[in-house]
């Protein structure tokens, strides 16, 4: 925590994780947080025991106080971060997503709140960029319980559609059941492959 302590459970809850500069997990990353929502950003260069600094977020994140609250988290742009979150949902019933400035606001980015329509049967579990920028990706899981199990899907999304206000869609580029070697897959990287296409890593 921002003391140096380590913080318990319900303070501590960190959900998406991703580096705000090309350094990677050397450099800084970013850190959203559960139930009391906010982010976070760790200068991982200096020490893994460096004390935070609060990254500013709209007000109306805190209605993401709560265990479906802010999840996913990535950089959608050099300017511009954004947060979704898991299944808290705004007035139109879609998932509650900020796109926020950061370091600072750049000319041409329209930063404020939006929504991510739902995709039934599930809910968001992380965001990530894919390695050409042009495509936001989103994996999502579902737990029907110790019977059924948990499905998963990545759905992507066009980067350039992603501003205040706007409802996201996109398209489901994969799916999984229990027939296939999963887990409570909740974290998402990509990287491109020898033919140029965005490969995803779930773990």
């Amino acid at each position: 925590g921002m003391d140096g302590k380590t913080m318990r459970k319900d303070e501590g809850d960190a959900e998406g994780l991703d580096a705000l500069r090309p350094a990677g997990a050397d450099g800084a990353v970013a850190v959203s947080f559960e139930r009391d929502a906010r982010v976070w950003r760790y200068d991982l260069s200096k020490s893994l025991d460096v004390r935070p600094t609060l990254v500013p977020m709209p007000a109306d994140i805190k209605v993401a106080d709560n265990n479906l609250g802010l999840e996913g988290l990535t950089m959608l742009a050099p300017d511009a971060l954004l947060a979704v979150c898991e299944d808290t949902r705004n007035s139109d019933g879609d998932m509650y997503a900020w796109l926020v400035p950061y370091p600072m606001r750049a000319a041409g980015i329209a930063y404020g709140a939006l929504g991510v329509r739902v995709h039934p049967p599930y809910e968001i579990s992380d965001a990530a960029m894919g390695p050409s920028g042009k495509y936001l990706y989103l994996l999502e899981r579902h737990y029907f319980g110790p019977i059924g199990g948990i499905v998963i899907a990545v759905r992507r999304i066009a980067a350039a559609e992603v501003r205040a206000g706007a409802r996201l869609g996109g398209t489901a580029t994969a799916k999984f059941s229990m027939r296939a070697n999963i887990d409570n897959m909740e974290g998402l990287a990509l990287r491109r492959g020898a033919d140029g296409t965005a490969l995803p890593h779930l773990t």
